[in-house]
């Protein structure tokens, strides 16, 4: 059971920093414009630190370490740990550990930021508890495979250093070579870790509070393709809590998730490999499910034929799906035995056919959902 925040356990550097960096941030912004002619390139060093940093939590912390959807060459993991400690948001094994702890227990007392305890809560109060999950037993069991990756654990021993060497002195550094080390230092370290900051955090906030769930109600988290623009495609969380080892979190082309198109490159430049996917058959059944639960939810008379005729289409689906699945392990087990053999021909038109079926058995779920 997590402990009622008190003066006790309160956690007094969390709190100073978090409350103190945005508003010395809006100060020392306006003493940068008020005190230097604007200098243009402090843009680019903005945007360079601002896309480093929050990348590196996201496609990082998140989507490499905390849930293993990829792997990545060592380089592209030491750049991450790097500019991660440089957003100020804790080691990757701390962040990890309660972001793990978060999917195993979400909504629940030992979920270190549930929306349960209130939006702020959420958003960043949580910080300001001293009380930590990370060093019980629990927090040990979520951290087993973290603490034998070296460079884990050595960013997570010298965290400090590396978070104000990457986080300021290295803005300030690349602010002085394009003309202004204060306007580095301002805008691409303080004003660009409290942005980073907020945007990381309104997906523990927001994400649960603002969207719909087209794939599970058992739980807060929320799709919504506002937030995923500001939050690096980490907006579209709902999907995330049912597939989190998923690379991707916005799975269409039109879905905006920065994240995915940069693993994604990096995939093309064989920097990263081994992104896992969610097959498109367990994503449709997921969303067949939350249909057919919000149509019964409904309890509309009129809807009653279009429930059977749901109904009758999924059995169909799967069925077909099923079929699909099953010829495609007999062709590629009979294409290692006998190659151009006319019955791995015809049973790879079978498997055609079968996959056709299956689009249009999806296709058909689909126009029911619109006609519904």
């Amino acid at each position: 059971m997590k402990q009622k925040l008190t003066l006790k356990n309160f956690n007094w550097v969390s709190a100073i920093f978090l409350v103190a960096t945005p508003i010395l941030a809006v100060i020392l912004t306006y003493v940068y414009f008020t005190t230097e002619t604007f200098n243009p390139w402090m843009i680019f060093v903005f945007l360079f630190f601002y896309f480093a940093t929050g990348m590196s939590i996201t496609g990082g912390y998140h989507r490499l370490i905390a849930h293993k959807a990829y792997t990545a060459h060592p380089l592209i993991e030491a750049l991450y740990l790097f500019f991660g400690a440089g957003a100020f948001q804790n080691s990757a094994k701390k962040w990890v550990i309660d972001h793990r702890i978060h999917h195993r227990y979400v909504d629940q007392d030992l979920d270190p930021y549930t929306v349960k305890h209130g939006f702020w809560h959420a958003h960043f109060f949580w910080m300001f508890n001293s009380d930590s999950e990370r060093e019980t037993s629990l927090g040990k069991m979520y951290s087993r495979d973290l603490d034998k990756d070296k460079l884990i654990v050595f960013q997570d021993k010298h965290y400090l250093p590396i978070a104000i060497l990457a986080g300021f002195v290295a803005p300030m550094l690349m602010g002085w070579a394009f003309g202004s080390w204060f306007g580095g230092l301002v805008l691409a370290g303080l004003l660009r870790m409290v942005i980073v900051h907020h945007f990381t955090f309104f997906i523990n906030s927001l994400c649960h509070y603002w969207g719909w769930q087209p794939y599970t109600d058992t739980n807060t988290a929320r799709d919504n393709m506002v937030l995923a623009i500001f939050t690096y495609g980490e907006g579209y969380h709902n999907f995330h809590h049912i597939f989190h080892a998923d690379y991707r979190n916005g799975i269409r082309w039109y879905h905006i998730d920065p994240t995915k198109w940069f693993i994604k490159t990096l995939a093309y430049l064989n920097l990263v490999r081994n992104l896992r996917v969610t097959p498109d058959y367990e994503i449709f059944k997921a969303r067949m499910i939350m249909f057919e639960k919000r149509l019964k939810e409904q309890k509309n008379l009129s809807m009653l034929n279009m429930e059977a005729l749901l109904l009758n289409l999924k059995l169909k689906t799967e069925e077909a799906h099923q079929k699909m699945i099953s010829l495609r392990e007999e062709y590629e087990r009979l294409k290692l035995q006998f190659h151009n053999d006319s019955r791995v021909r015809q049973l790879r038109r079978d498997l055609l056919m079968a996959k056709w079926e299956f689009q249009m058995s999806c296709r058909q779920w689909r126009l029911c959902l619109k006609m519904a």
